[in-house]
């Protein structure tokens, strides 16, 4: 169980007594691209599946992702801009973003969540899926033919009333490096021989 921000504030809130359904869906986007070593790669935290106007809203979120450190280096992140209001885009959150060996751990907590019973301004305007925040990596040791995978490990979602939502799935996504080694094909092989066949007998004759 998540012990870090969002967990504590779902905790602390009074009205947390019952779980709303959800077929929200958090994931890394692209879910595949190349990055060779020595690449910079983005993805995009993204949240989809919740209400367009309308509940679920997203209030908050605690979300702990890994990757192989050996092939990936965290550079950082920055959060998107989902959780403010719309009419005033500096609208303070309280955001967290830390990392550690093979792990990311993103919390964020809208301050326009409401009481149960009030109504939430982000069930009105926010969008059913928008980018939570954009990771940048860079690819140190990967090599060709072979991927590796950033993933989630925990997360915890809230609506706009900070209870918790239900049912969330997720989606990691992979870097590949692709082996560009081209074999020579044994057409091409026995064509040459053939052709200084014909070489030598045209010398010879």
């Amino acid at each position: 169980m998540k012990t870090t921000t969002l967990r504590g504030f779902l905790l602390a809130c009074a009205f947390l007594m019952a779980n709303s359904g959800s077929a929200a869906t958090i994931s890394l986007q692209p879910a595949s691209q190349i990055g060779m070593p020595g690449d910079t790669v983005f993805l995009d935290l993204t949240v989809s599946g919740l209400g367009d106007g309308t509940a679920p809203s997203l209030g908050a979120f605690d979300i702990d992702l890994t990757f192989d450190d050996a092939a990936l280096d965290f550079i950082g992140g920055i959060f998107g801009d989902g959780l403010n209001d719309l009419l005033d885009p500096f609208t303070p959150l309280v955001q967290s973003l830390s990392a550690g060996i093979g792990t990311i751990n993103l919390a964020e907590v809208s301050l326009l969540v409401t009481p149960l019973g009030d109504p939430t301004p982000l069930d009105l305007w926010q969008a059913d899926a928008f980018v939570l925040a954009t990771l940048e990596f860079l690819v140190v040791d990967l090599d060709p033919g072979t991927f590796t995978v950033v993933d989630f490990d925990d997360y915890l979602l809230g609506d706009g009333f900070g209870v918790e939502l239900v049912d969330v799935g997720s989606e990691a996504a992979t870097i590949f490096n692709p082996d560009t080694t081209v074999a020579e094909p044994m057409s091409i092989l026995l064509l040459g021989v053939a052709m200084l066949g014909l070489v030598a007998a045209r010398r010879f004759s």
